[in-house]
């Protein structure tokens, strides 16, 4: 998994590549469906690819996880800081 990751923030670095992120980034939910930050990344990128259904029901899924963690502010600023909210 810790390659994935590494292969994901690499690819955040790369305009174009976002088809190939909800890739890495589905692998890494399937594996750590706790982690909200995935989920979050994953109806982001969505909502980049024209994939509006997906997005907003990853993001939904997202706060979910996040309120369940104590993390909704954390949430919140990573979603400020993607232009989101």
């Amino acid at each position: 998994l810790e390659i994935m990751r590494q292969v994901e923030r690499l690819l955040a670095r790369i305009k174009g590549y976002e088809y190939y992120r909800l890739g890495v980034l589905s692998h890494l939910s399937l594996h750590e469906p706790e982690n909200w930050r995935h989920e979050a990344l994953l109806g982001f990128l969505n909502l980049r690819c024209f994939r509006r259904e997906e997005g907003l029901t990853q993001l939904a899924e997202a706060r979910r996880k996040a309120l369940e963690q104590g993390k909704e502010r954390s949430l919140t600023r990573m979603l400020e800081g993607m232009g989101i909210g």
